[in-house]
């Protein structure tokens, strides 16, 4: 339970705003190429 409020401490620290950005950038843009994936080969069947 410590260890896991210091990572929780260490994170809100030295993970700013942009790292979370980046983050969920990086989440929307694997979801648009996993549906465009999707169809493609939807498309190419």
């Amino acid at each position: 339970m410590a260890t896991m409020v210091v990572r929780r401490a260490h994170w809100l620290t030295h993970g700013n705003i942009s790292l979370r950005r980046v983050h969920k950038r990086l989440l929307t843009t694997l979801i648009v190429i996993s549906r465009n994936w999707h169809n493609w080969l939807r498309n190419s069947i």
